[in-house]
């Protein structure tokens, strides 16, 4: 009788995250929701161990999504501490299929390495739904925000108008690899 009451919890836990997937990439109005990058991988599944306990709605953790402003200071304290893997990590896919995976990370490591001191100096716009285009490519953006923020590069301070997306709950930003 247990294996079959967990028979049938697995099927309905697999319905609803089938039913959560197809929501989310549905989109507004259920039209599909196109990407022009071709290089995502989905992470390889893996075996969860069989709980011993029963977890109840409460003590499941649901993770937060990301914050323009929890990004920012993400990106600061990342180029502070030289990790230029999270910036190009975090650059949105759009700016890497217009550029090229090549071009971004030399923008990164020779370019944006040398910005420092990234701060969210006004409000967040957003989110909002909209096409951007960038070099060749254009795409349907949902969860798009803008916002403006202060750098300081080779010694000069910058008021900018940034640009950001959410994606599954973590924020990635656009800039024009050169």
């Amino acid at each position: 009788m247990i294996r079959r009451d967990r028979l049938i919890a697995g099927l309905a836990l697999a319905a609803a995250a089938v039913i959560a997937i197809v929501a989310v990439a549905a989109g507004d109005g259920g039209e599909p929701v196109t990407t022009t990058d071709e290089s995502f991988v989905p992470p390889p599944a893996t075996a969860r161990p069989t709980p011993t306990v029963r977890p109840t709605p409460t003590s499941i953790p649901v993770p937060e999504p990301e914050t323009v402003a929890s990004f920012v200071f993400r990106l600061d304290a990342a180029l502070e501490a030289g990790d230029l893997d999270f910036a190009f990590s975090r650059l949105h896919p759009l700016a890497v299929s217009a550029a090229g995976q090549n071009v971004c990370r030399r923008y990164i490591d020779n370019d944006f390495a040398a910005a420092t001191d990234i701060i969210l100096a006004g409000d967040v716009v957003g989110p909002n739904t909209i096409t951007k285009t960038v070099g060749e490519f254009t795409q349907r953006i949902r969860d798009h925000y803008t916002a403006q923020v202060t750098l300081t590069f080779a010694g000069e301070d910058f008021v900018l108008d940034a640009e950001f997306a959410s994606i599954g709950g973590r924020m990635y930003w656009f800039s024009t690899c050169e």
